[in-house]
């Protein structure tokens, strides 16, 4: 399996801890900061549509998911 597919076939929480993402994602969601929510994602190899979705879902929640 190529990097590509290996990475697709992730989940965000997967993604993140494969960058080393964790951190900045955490100091994005906290600071309610929604581009550099995307931001992150994007380094992450996200598109820029799920990016924007996956922010919007997670700020519009974040107690939800953790924070």
């Amino acid at each position: 399996m190529d990097d590509d597919q290996e990475i697709n076939g992730m989940t965000v929480n997967e993604r993140l801890a494969r960058f080393n993402s964790f951190p900045e994602f955490d100091a994005a969601i906290r600071s309610n900061d929604r581009q550099a929510v995307v931001d992150v994602l994007i380094k992450a190899r996200f598109t820029v549509e799920q990016a924007e979705y996956t922010a919007a879902t997670v700020l519009s929640n974040p107690r939800h998911y953790g924070f």
